[in-house]
């Protein structure tokens, strides 16, 4: 089966686009300044710009979360 790469992960901004991502940026705000160094539409590439950060990039977990696991640890 096929996958495509992705296509933030592949591109020279990655880094700059994961800079604006952990600034907690709207991913249309990200896709519209960067709209022209990618050969899509602003929509494609606001999809991808959230794909790439529920798929690619670590998740910071909550403070409950990170009570559970120190629970479930001991």
């Amino acid at each position: 089966m096929f996958h495509a790469a992705c296509r933030i992960c592949i591109s020279d901004e990655k880094e700059a686009i994961e800079a604006r991502l952990a600034q907690k940026m709207r991913y249309r705000t990200i896709a519209i300044e960067f709209v022209n160094t990618f050969d899509c539409n602003p929509h494609l590439l606001e999809q991808s710009i959230g794909n790439h950060a529920k798929k690619h990039l670590s998740k910071e977990l909550t403070k409950e979360e990170k009570e559970l696991l120190e629970r479930i640890k001991n």
